[in-house]
């Protein structure tokens, strides 16, 4: 260490002593050499130092002071084709192919035609292309789908018995069917819905009522008529009917006249006797009722009488009259009925009836008298004593019917044949 700085300190004296001592001219300094003199090449000063410009696609990276370049041309950085530029370098606008052209979106309600990479637009939006509103939706552009106002609603057409309630815009339906109204099979027709005519099965058969004098062959259901009415079967005239059609009673003309005899009708019975023409008053002549009475003889009076006694409050009768008629008597059916002192009913005390009724049994011949005493009932309170309704039998069968009205006031509890019931007319 010592002998280096004495040998540094001698070289700088050498240099001070031998140092230019004229003006120098410099050249200026570049990118690789200081400032120097041109005379003596003494320099001043470094170099400058390139100053460089990047490396592009066409040139290297260069110097923009002196030109020297450096590494190598860079790649190009191509950005790529757009629709109306091709592709081009980004970093020194060079170009390569073509444009692409646009890629047109055809234009809308709403939008222009557009290019769908650049967005470009050419001319003017389409108007809508409406379709009508419906029952569930408003009116629709049937491009864009966008909608305005309200939907018109259903158009609805009552439920048949085939349909639901339908509309009858969209055919939409909404519940079931309604059952079918059926209307009887007829005759002439099936069994039918009253409302839509739908039919089902077959008509019925007719039910045929045979054919009548006045009307032809005729369903009794439905009033069809087949054929024409039947003749009369005719009866001929009696006593009593005109000539009469033994199937529908349609008569004709008048009835025949009666052949009377014995004041009957020998073929229909009718009679223009009344009850008094056939049987008479009660007699009332004492000695002809104990003639009669002693000509019938206690026998006939026991046999049909068996007993008089009224220790019982038994009440009696006798009744003695005549068959003033010119036929036999068969029966004589008489109704008898009590009375109290007021006019109103007496009971029997055992059929608790206020009315008996009996018959005689004949024969009476014609002109011929009866004498009839019984009794009748049992009871105090009975004043008198009425004959009202008789029925007189012939022998022949007819009969005649009528108001004897005739009454009998008892005379005491057991009345005699001299102190017998005698009968009044009732007025």
């Amino acid at each position: 260490m010592k002998k280096v700085f004495p040998i540094s300190l001698i070289l700088m004296c050498l240099l001070m002593l031998t140092g230019c001592f004229h003006e120098h001219e410099f050249s200026n300094a570049d990118c690789l050499n200081p400032k120097t003199c041109i005379q003596c090449g003494e320099v001043e000063g470094n170099p400058l130092g390139h100053k460089w410009l990047n490396a592009t696609c066409k040139t290297p990276k260069t110097c923009s002071s002196c030109g020297a370049t450096e590494g190598t041309v860079l790649q190009h950085t191509w950005s790529k084709a757009t629709c109306t530029s091709p592709q081009i370098c980004s970093a020194c606008k060079a170009t390569e192919g073509d444009a692409l052209g646009h890629t047109w979106v055809n234009a809308t309600c709403t939008a222009a035609k557009t290019c769908s990479v650049c967005n470009t637009t050419e001319g003017n939006p389409l108007e809508h292309t409406w379709n009508s509103a419906t029952c569930t939706s408003p009116k629709t552009c049937s491009v864009c789908k966008t909608t305005e106002g309200s939907p018109t609603g259903h158009m609805w057409k009552n439920a048949t018995c085939t349909s639901p309630k339908t509309c009858s815009v969209c055919k939409a339906t909404e519940g079931s069917p309604i059952a079918h109204t059926w209307k009887n099979a007829t005759c002439t027709s099936p069994k039918t819905c009253s409302v839509c005519k739908a039919t089902e099965g077959s008509p019925i058969a007719h039910t045929w009522k045979n054919a009548t004098c006045t009307s032809p062959k005729t369903c009794s259901v439905c009033k069809a008529t087949e054929g024409s009415p039947i003749a009369h079967t005719w009866k001929n005239a009696t006593c009593t009917s005109p000539k009469t059609c033994s199937v529908c009673g349609t008569t004709q003309g008048e009835p025949a006249a009666h052949s009377i005899s014995k004041g009957f009708c020998t073929i229909c019975g009718y009679t223009s006797l009344t009850l008094g023409d056939v049987l008479s008053d009660p007699i009332q002549d004492q000695d002809t009722i104990k003639k009669i009475s002693y000509d019938w003889g206690e026998t006939y009076r026991a046999k049909n009488f068996a007993s008089f006694y009224n220790s019982a409050n038994g009440l009696f009768i006798a009744w003695a009259a005549t068959n003033l008629s010119e036929k036999d008597i068969k029966y004589i059916t008489y109704r008898l009925e009590f009375f109290n002192s007021v006019g109103d009913p007496a009971y029997d005390m055992y059929t608790n009836k206020s009315y008996a009724t009996y018959r005689l049994t004949g024969p009476l011949e014609s002109g011929e008298s009866f004498f009839l005493r019984a009794c009748i009932a049992y009871s105090r309170s009975c004043t008198y004593v009425a004959i009202t309704d008789v029925t007189i039998e012939f022998m022949d069968g007819t009969k005649i019917s009528g108001k004897y009205n005739q009454i009998a006031d008892p005379k005491n509890d057991n009345p005699g044949i001299d102190e017998m019931c005698i009968f009044k007319h009732i007025s």
